[in-house]
């Protein structure tokens, strides 16, 4: 047995909130981005994004989760800014 003075903890490896070796063996919590960069995405109306512009946004940017959720920064080609937008505020059709 070691003495005191000889233990160390060992320090833990973690990736996404899990040590390597646990139950998870350091699998990620979320599968990738559901979204890729240049897709051609929809804006579902929200209260928040009530005077988003109409019409097809582009994937730019995929962004790391938030809250348990993906996020994209998208842009439509008429307006001048982009947009950052959670994975379930968008879509396909």
């Amino acid at each position: 047995m070691l003495s005191k003075d000889e233990f160390r903890w060992p320090t833990p490896q973690v990736w996404v909130g899990f040590p390597l070796g646990w139950p998870g063996k350091g699998k990620p919590l979320m599968s990738d981005h559901k979204f890729k960069i240049g897709s051609t995405v929809f804006l579902q109306r929200t209260i928040y994004n009530r005077d988003a512009e109409h019409g097809p946004y582009e994937i730019t940017k995929q962004l790391p989760e938030r809250g348990g959720e993906f996020q994209y920064q998208i842009r439509n080609l008429h307006e001048p800014h982009e947009r950052v937008a959670r994975e379930n505020e968008l879509s396909t059709e």
